[in-house]
């Protein structure tokens, strides 16, 4: 059976993905796979108060690499917890100068935190304390209007801009500089926010958590408006959320996703189904993230994509991390779709076969629905689907074993895990319908039900011999070093008398069969081994052989040199050895140094010996430095690690930049009044 036999219809260009309109699906070059997004993963939990009983923590606030300054309203203490290392340190004793401390936010520069104190029987009175973060001396102090209660803070941590949120009052956040003064707008109208309880901040733009019961909703404050960003009645009505949750705790990632959690008490023995929801920043969807549950009381979402959520009724803080993973469909595993027409321009027409040019993955799948009509705009109900197809008869079902029409609606669904992700690179569709049956006599045709099953079973035949003719057809692709398949590049390679090594590329394979011709040529040639590691390498190396050394110098210092390096190389009269000097960043392991070595002695002339050696990327005297290769001059970098060190010319400096007592106060010079 030829193909000429057949007309086929194919979609395999990103301008024929892109007419399907895919929902959750990412084109590429390749073809279609699951959209890739980022998830909140669980990371690990960092702190609990079991370590630590002595504590009792009332808030807590994250620097920028995901430590925790821990707020002890107990023994009025500043806490420092270091997640890498496990460790809890005391950083400021503030007994004495705070009564009750109830709130903390972190800067760069800053500490804020707010403090409680009776003024009469029924009357409390707050106020802001600002702290150096680097010596703990007092900046500034603001004290709020009598009766007035700060609920949250929270801090700009580049600049230090503090924001609170005020229980009472006209405005619902006042805004402080740096520096302690008020910076007064109109911004903040407090409106219709009758019980605000947390405040996020996501760069200039203000979000307040509002839990009026019943009522819930967030607020965003952008710098000119004010809008309801999440309204919890409507999302309980579509059931988006529980009736019963109680919203609790603000975050705002660094894609401008909103996160709420819940807190509301559960009853003993009940299973745990309290989440944080997210909403996206085109607010079009509201969705759980799975990877916690449990009460939130505090959540803080830092610079290095980390969420951190205090969990005041376990006493435990925990930590998600930002990862890649293939977009889930709500709660369904990763999912994508999309519907295509095939039109065949013949009414009625019997359609042969699909094929698909895929890739599944373990635990993935490719589902196609397909539907026959005469009818472009209205498919009739789709056949049961073909899973995993790779070239598959376009069958009927009972009620309709031959299904005829002129267009062929297909729904094709992609279905991955969190990590992998089947690929579509092509659908071909064949007709009209024909088959190997025909070429039999015509009895083998009369009975309907054992005509049907000859035809399946033929089509077996069919598909392995139209396989293997249409290989023979196109065999010149098997040949070409372009666009052969992986599997047979090494194969290919052995026509041209290259051992394959493990460690090459298919890339680094593709370039040195095509260049194999030229370097041939050149083979057991200086330029050819040049040539040969600059290929795989994608620098030219530096090649030195004995000649290059030999004393012709008249000048006795000179002489000196050369018979140095005679010596340190050649050992003075090895004629026969060369060096292959390969520059500092050429190669990023033994592994790769080992294939050098093997490419080198298979192209060299066979009375020679050839040795490689990687420079370093230095300029001093009498440690082989080759200007223009690896006299490189870097910039001295200070690195902390295991086995740390601290390079030439680095200086260890304090950050602070204004006045402290006994430190750095000559006024001019180091100290900046501020």
């Amino acid at each position: 059976m030829s193909e000429k036999e057949f007309q086929f219809l194919v979609l395999n260009t990103k301008a024929d993905w892109q007419k399907c309109k895919p929902d959750n699906l990412q084109i590429s070059d390749e073809g279609l796979r699951l959209k890739t997004g980022y998830q909140l993963v669980f990371d690990q939990q960092i702190f609990s108060q079991q370590s630590f009983s002595n504590l009792k923590t009332a808030d807590l606030a994250v620097d920028d690499f995901g430590q925790l300054y821990l707020l002890d309203t107990k023994q009025q203490r500043i806490w420092l917890f270091d997640t890498v290392q496990n460790n809890l340190q005391l950083v400021a004793s503030l007994a004495g100068l705070l009564d009750f401390p109830t709130k903390i936010a972190f800067s760069n520069s800053t500490i804020y935190v707010v403090n409680e104190y009776p003024v009469t029987e029924n009357t409390i009175q707050s106020c802001i304390y600002a702290f150096s973060r680097f010596n703990w001396q007092i900046r500034w102090v603001v004290e709020l209007p009598e009766g007035m209660k700060v609920i949250d803070l929270a801090a700009d941590t580049k600049d230090g801009t503090l924001y609170a949120l005020l229980d009472r009052g006209g405005q619902v956040v006042a805004k402080y500089a740096p520096s302690g003064q008020r910076i007064e707008t109109t911004r903040f109208a407090r409106g219709n926010i009758i019980k605000p309880t947390a405040i996020a901040l996501e760069n200039d733009t203000v979000y307040v958590l509002d839990c009026l019961k019943d009522y819930e909703k967030v607020v965003r404050f952008d710098a000119n408006s004010h809008s309801t960003w999440i309204n919890f009645r409507s999302l309980r009505e579509q059931g988006l959320v529980p009736e019963e949750i109680e919203p609790s705790g603000l975050a705002i990632d660094s894609q401008g996703s909103v996160y709420v959690g819940d807190k509301r008490s559960l009853p003993q023995g009940e299973e745990e189904d309290r989440f944080i929801f997210r909403c996206s920043p085109s607010e079009e969807t509201v969705e759980p993230v799975f990877a916690y549950r449990g009460a939130v009381s505090k959540m803080i979402y830092n610079r290095t994509d980390k969420l951190f959520i205090f969990n005041s009724e376990n006493k435990v803080v925990s930590v998600l991390r930002r990862q890649q993973q293939f977009l889930r469909q709500q709660q369904e595993l990763p999912s994508g779709s999309f519907k295509t027409v095939f039109d065949s321009t013949i009414p009625n027409q019997q359609w042969h076969k699909l094929i698909l040019e895929r890739e599944i993955p373990h635990n993935t799948q490719i589902k196609v629905y397909y539907s026959i009509t005469d009818n472009q705009w209205q498919p009739e109900a789709y056949f049961a689907p073909l899973i995993n197809p790779e070239d598959a008869l376009i069958l009927g079902d009972e009620e309709i074993p031959r299904p005829q029409g002129r267009y062929l609606h297909l729904k094709v669904e992609l279905i991955g895990t969190e990590y992998e992700t089947p690929l579509l690179k092509s659908i071909r569709v064949d007709f009209p319908r024909l088959s190997y049956l025909r070429y039999l006599p015509a009895i083998y045709q009369e009975d309907e039900n054992s005509r049907d099953f000859l035809e399946r079973f033929l089509s077996l035949f069919e598909t392995f011999f139209g396989n293997l003719e249409g290989q023979i057809d196109h065999i010149v692709r098997y040949f070409d070093a372009d666009v052969v398949n992986g599997e047979f590049l090494p194969w290919l390679s052995t026509w041209l008398a290259i051992a394959v090594d493990d460690n090459w590329t298919k890339e680094q394979l593709r370039n040195l069969m095509k260049k194999a011709p030229q370097l041939y040529q050149l083979r057991g040639t200086r330029e050819g081994i040049a040539a040969t590691v600059e290929l795989f390498t994608g620098d030219r190396p530096l090649i030195y052989e004995y000649f290059q050394v030999e004393d012709n110098s008249t000048n006795n210092q000179t002489a000196e040199i050369l018979q140095q390096l005679r010596k340190k190389y050649f050992n003075d009269n090895e004629l026969f050895r060369f060096w292959v000097l390969l520059s500092p960043f050429q190669i990023d392991n033994e592994i790769e140094l080992q294939s050098i070595q093997r490419l080198i002695d298979a192209d060299k002339p066979a009375h020679t010996e050839a040795s490689i050696k990687v420079l370093q990327p230095w300029i001093a005297l009498d440690n082989e430095s080759y200007l223009g290769f690896n006299s490189c001059i870097f910039e001295p970098s200070l690195s902390l690690d295991m086995g740390f060190t601290i390079s030439h010319e680095n200086v260890l400096n304090d950050s602070e930049e204004f006045g402290q007592i006994e430190r750095r106060s000559r006024l001019g010079l180091d100290t900046k009044l501020n």
